[in-house]
């Protein structure tokens, strides 16, 4: 069984999560699956984010997660590098998080939700 995070990091999860249900969701779903309102009306899947470690050989790559969060990725979806479909909602600050403390955040949340 795991240890529960400390209460930093349980706080940092907690903040990713909820830019991920504001950001995220309609698109991958509430349980991170891939299965949002919003798979329909794609024309291209969106990715089932519980499984991003198993896909990169048992280790979560953080540094490519926060890259596809910030640039895109590559992934079609997200949008272009220039333009992406929340870059300019994690290129400012809220709530006084700075947009790299929210990228690390919603990194850390993405990470807590891998399936094992």
């Amino acid at each position: 069984m795991l240890a529960a995070p400390a209460p930093a990091l349980s706080q940092s999860i907690e903040s990713g999560k909820s830019d991920y249900l504001r950001l995220c969701a309609l698109c991958h779903g509430l349980e991170s699956t891939g299965l949002g309102p919003l798979r329909e009306a794609m024309k291209i899947a969106p990715a089932n984010l519980t499984l991003i470690t198993r896909r990169h050989g048992g280790k979560f790559p953080a540094d490519y997660v926060k890259r596809v969060i910030t640039e895109g990725g590559g992934i079609r979806g997200h949008g272009s590098s220039a333009m992406l479909a929340w870059g300019p909602v994690f290129n400012a600050e809220q709530d006084g998080a700075s947009p790299d403390a929210r990228i690390e955040e919603l990194t850390r949340y993405i990470e807590s939700i891998q399936q094992r």
